[in-house]
């Protein structure tokens, strides 16, 4: 049967305590060590614990009581770990919302998570607002002691809908996800973490909170650094981080920037399939990679497995207590070799999507398998146990999607394109050409004959819409492609769309990149003053502009007209999709 039993250990045991008593046992263990550093300074353990202490008093002056939602909308930075963790320590469970949300979707989120409060530094909807910059010296209060029932974060993520959903998250998944990470792939006292992921996306659990359990040093990159490519790059290089995690289009895009991950590096990579071509370049340098899965609904990552080039990529161990499960359309195991559903079970679930009853009834089941009753959740991927035992992940089965790690519903894009008025069919799906980086297109039919002008349907997206949701690509239709049987043809949309970067929009990529100077389509490139740095920050900045060319490519062309042939023809060298670092900085999961 293709059920991969859970790697048992204490760390789900009702006798250990919930994560932030464990931090705090942590925060006196280590007092005098570096726990968290950002741009503008470091705190120790112990001051971390005072700040910490500081703003819970405060909060629990204007929200008492305990399980109250508050969100957290602070910058990147010491004050958002500060903010994150004084939630718990006054006895509630935090919503995070990243300040660069659009104001519609945030307000929705709020509405939706019922907060009784926003921790930020701007008035936010018609919640009370808590200014952390408020919170009075030498403020105390007593340790909650968190039960396993009680919900540590409501996490929104798309949905098919058209409306986010809320995935709440109880202590008890959160104790046994950090506990099992700190054995695989395994954290001490002495590493240090490079976290570079947005709040509002579920992996940033594991960079913020997991180095404070061991009493290793996480170090917030803020926002502007992680948009840029070289600052980033070069901290990488500077030979005290120890772990980085990312997605495989992200650490994809850092390699073309100059990357090379060194024998002290412990590289995560998930959210999307792991290539096997990948793999090979971010080890040869002796590197350790780790590929990681798991969805947001089972607590961040749900199984892991270090990863070697020429070896069978499969996405590894269960997580302490859980149980992954490849079922068939009858909810039966299926046997190895044969494709089915995977299905996860075991502590690490979460308690279902906030406020929505339905939903959750739909994702999280209860089967009889194998003699016993288990609780599982239907990840909506095809997966295949292989006759060793490991498991492959083999794409979705419904209308979700990743794109540079995001996930995305493609049913909430089109709801909101549908919302204009001047829209009376749309659709939206992938296009990966396999040369210039994947891209969201919107196949779009106006009504009575006439589409709404792209730059309304984009504005319309981005008041309601994170920014990785607005498509890059628009394609108007007099109708959508239907199958036989009347449903929408996808993949014919794939051979609606053309997008062809003309040579201005590369002659404006150039004069950005090179400070404003004058360069056309006859520009001679061999007489630009173009070094080494220069051309890794051209290659980069065409991938951002959705243009698969890469070093060599410039290198092989001697005008900017027949750079932008080379893209046409598809002779570019650039590999594999990579993405737009600044996504990253936003990730909302």
């Amino acid at each position: 049967m293709s059920i991969r039993p859970p790697n048992t250990d204490a760390a789900a045991g009702a006798g250990a305590g919930m994560l932030p008593a464990l931090l705090e046992a942590s925060f006196a263990r280590w007092g005098d060590r570096v726990a968290v550093v950002d741009a503008t300074g470091s705190h120790t353990y112990r001051e971390l614990a005072q700040a910490v202490d500081r703003l819970a008093a405060h909060i629990r002056a204007t929200v008492p009581g305990r399980g109250a939602r508050i969100a957290v909308s602070l910058e990147r930075g010491r004050a958002m770990l500060v903010g994150l963790l004084a939630v718990w320590r006054a006895g509630h469970a935090y919503v995070p919302v990243d300040p660069g949300l659009p104001d519609k979707r945030r307000d929705l989120i709020l509405r939706t998570a019922r907060v009784a409060a926003v921790l930020s530094c701007t008035p936010l909807a018609d919640a009370p607002t808590i200014d952390p910059r408020a919170a009075a010296p030498g403020g105390r209060v007593p340790a909650p002691g968190q039960t396993r029932d009680e919900t540590a974060y409501v996490i929104f993520t798309s949905g098919s809908t058209g409306t986010p959903k809320g995935v709440e998250i109880p202590h008890s998944a959160l104790r046994n996800f950090l506990q099992s990470m700190v054995t695989a792939p395994g954290m001490t006292h002495d590493d240090r973490l490079l976290a570079v992921t947005t709040v509002s996306f579920d992996i940033a659990v594991f960079e913020l909170f997991l180095p404070l359990l061991v009493g290793a040093a996480v170090e917030i990159a803020p926002r502007q650094s992680v948009v840029a490519v070289a600052p980033l790059v070069s901290r990488l290089h500077s030979g005290d981080i120890t772990c980085f995690q990312a997605t495989p289009t992200l650490w994809a895009m850092l390699l073309e920037a100059g990357l090379r991950p060194g024998p002290g590096l412990t590289c995560l990579a998930g959210g999307e399939p792991l290539p096997a071509d990948l793999i090979a370049r971010l080890t040869a340098g002796g590197a350790r990679l780790w590929n990681m899965y798991g969805p947001t609904e089972a607590t961040v990552w749900a199984s892991c497995g270090q990863v070697r080039a020429g070896a069978p990529v499969t996405i590894g161990d269960p997580v302490a207590n859980t149980e992954l499960l490849v079922l068939d359309d009858a909810d039966r195991p299926c046997p190895p070799g044969t494709v089915g559903e995977l299905n996860i079970g075991g502590p690490c679930l979460a308690k279902g999507y906030f406020g929505r009853p339905d939903l959750t009834e739909a994702a999280f089941r209860v089967l009889a398998i194998g003699g016993r009753d288990r609780r599982l959740y239907r990840t909506g991927d095809r997966a295949v146990q292989l006759a060793d035992g490991g498991l492959q992940v083999l794409g979705r089965r419904d209308g979700q999607v990743k794109l540079r790690g995001f996930r995305i519903e493609l049913g909430e894009v089109e709801a909101a394109l549908r919302a204009h008025r001047g829209v009376s069919a749309a659709a939206v799906d992938v296009r990966d050409t396999g040369r210039a980086p994947p891209r969201l297109v919107a196949y779009v039919v106006g009504r009575d004959g006439v589409a709404p002008p792209r730059d309304a349907l984009a504005a319309l997206l981005a008041e309601r819409l994170p920014d990785y949701m607005i498509p890059s690509v628009w394609v108007v239709l007099d109708s959508l492609p239907q199958t036989p049987n009347g449903k929408l043809d996808r993949k014919a949309l794939a051979d609606l769309a053309q997008p062809s970067p003309p040579v201005e929009h590369l002659a404006a990529i150039w004069q950005d990149v090179m400070g404003g100077m004058a360069v056309g389509p006859d520009t001679e490139l061999p007489d630009l003053p173009l070094d080494n740095n220069s051309l890794r920050r051209l290659a980069v900045a065409m991938q951002r502009g959705g243009i698969g060319l890469g070093v060599r490519d410039i290198l092989g062309q001697t005008t900017l007209s027949g750079l932008a042939q080379a893209q046409t023809k598809g002779q570019g060298t650039a590999g594999p999709a990579r993405p737009d670092i600044g996504d990253y900085a936003r990730k909302p999961g």
